[in-house]
């Protein structure tokens, strides 16, 4: 073989070795680099002291909600009653993943109860969340972060508070004295509390039927303790033989309430028999 043969064929077995290296020279070159989140791709949550649940003088709805065109990964939401000072207070809230209003049916918004330890009577209470990271961990910064606290001082606005019993009054029989009474006034007295019993829950269920599952939860748990202190109310004017106005908690109907069924619910005269 000459020599000008052979250096032909060492250049042409170099060139074949060096291909590949050139294709990953290209490749480099033409394919876009990893993508990374911009700095407008930060997510943005929202949480709210809503007010009390419906029906309830304690149970405190509070609501999270992504505002944010990005998802959100998982936060801690942390709710405290600030006035008046609460001895112990429940462990931090657990907050899933929220996904973009444009996202539907997966959920943006989630709620909760916090529970107050006695009946809302100008308390305060504060909820704080932790900032929300997108897809790559890039947490809300500056002021994105502004609406994750909120403090709501309004909580017991239309809300009666419990009056107080005056001199004389009786245990378990509401804020007024009891007042001897014949049996067939005393009767007479509960049907009538009876009716507003019924009035009160239909339209606590009705006012409640487009609310989320939780807060209709709510409603329902807070109308059979209801039930049951009204239950003890009687129970304490027929041992006495007397009668006394039941202090039925205020409440202000949405303005396409109508009657709804109560089921187990409701109150009826047979019930009342058995209260003996």
């Amino acid at each position: 073989m000459s020599g000008s043969t052979a250096n032909r064929w060492i250049t042409i077995g170099a060139g074949r070795r060096l291909w590949p290296l050139l294709a990953l020279l290209v490749a480099a070159t033409v394919l876009p680099p990893p993508s990374r989140a911009d700095e407008d791709e930060r997510p943005d949550l929202q949480i709210e002291v809503v007010g009390l649940q419906p029906g309830s003088r304690r149970d405190v709805l509070v609501r999270v909600t992504n505002i944010s065109e990005w998802w959100s990964d998982r936060t801690v939401a942390t709710v405290t009653t600030t006035s008046p000072a609460r001895a112990q207070e429940p462990p931090p809230y657990q907050i899933m993943d929220l996904n973009t209003r444009e996202e539907a049916p997966l959920p943006h918004v989630f709620e909760f109860t916090y529970t107050l330890t006695e009946d809302c009577n100008g308390h305060v209470v504060k909820a704080s969340l932790s900032a929300g990271a997108n897809y790559e961990g890039v947490k809300e910064t500056g002021d994105l972060l502004a609406n994750n606290e909120d403090v709501n001082d309004k909580l017991c606005a239309g809300v009666a508070a419990p009056a107080a019993k005056p001199e004389g009054a009786k245990p378990g029989t509401g804020a007024a004295a009891c007042t001897p009474a014949p049996p067939t006034q005393l009767i007479l007295h509960q049907n009538s509390e009876r009716q507003q019993y019924n009035s009160f829950a239909r339209v606590v269920r009705s006012s409640t039927r487009q609310a989320t599952p939780l807060a209709q939860a709510s409603a329902n748990r807070s109308l059979r303790d209801l039930l049951l202190d009204l239950r003890s109310h009687w129970r304490v004017e027929r041992r006495q033989g007397c009668v006394a106005d039941f202090n039925f908690p205020s409440f202000t109907p949405s303005p396409d309430a109508d009657d709804e069924e109560l089921g187990d619910l409701e109150l009826n005269e047979d019930e009342m028999d058995d209260e003996e």
